[in-house]
């Protein structure tokens, strides 16, 4: 569920890490830190992607 909250909110700022975080309530250096546990650091996005 984690996993695909950050995806979401990653797609819906384009990739913006700091717009992402602030989504999720959480501040950037948090999201990295969860990003990299979740093995999400080579995520690529493209803001034509649908889920």
């Amino acid at each position: 569920m984690e996993k695909k909250l950050m995806l979401q909110s990653l797609q819906i700022t384009r990739g913006n890490k700091k717009r992402a975080a602030e989504l999720l309530g959480l501040k950037r250096t948090t999201f990295l830190e969860k990003m990299k546990r979740l093995d999400l650091e080579d995520v690529e996005l493209s803001a034509t992607e649908e889920d």
